[in-house]
């Protein structure tokens, strides 16, 4: 079983912290689903989208009506899942 380390840049720290407490659990609760279904541990298929264009590097998790950009950079035996920036909807792309 692979280790999984979660980072998070500044810009999505601070986006983060600014969100109130319920949009936070909701940000939380995308991005632990969606490592649980990664190790297995969950069928429920997260949503999920591999950017195109620009951002073709990174992926996109949905939680409500915010999107969680992030990467995944897989090492020997550890899957570091990057958070790039979480943003309302409209306003990420």
């Amino acid at each position: 079983m692979k280790k999984i380390q979660i980072a998070w840049t500044k810009k999505a720290e601070k986006s983060f912290n600014r969100l109130d407490l319920k949009n936070q659990r909701r940000v939380r609760n995308a991005i632990k689903g969606f490592l649980k279904y990664i190790l297995g541990e969950s069928s429920k298929r997260p949503d999920v989208k591999k950017l195109k264009g620009k951002l073709a590097s990174f992926y996109r998790l949905r939680g409500g009506s915010w999107r969680i950009i992030f990467s995944i950079d897989a090492q020997k035996d550890t899957l570091i899942l990057t958070i790039i920036e979480i943003e309302r909807r409209k306003d990420v792309y």
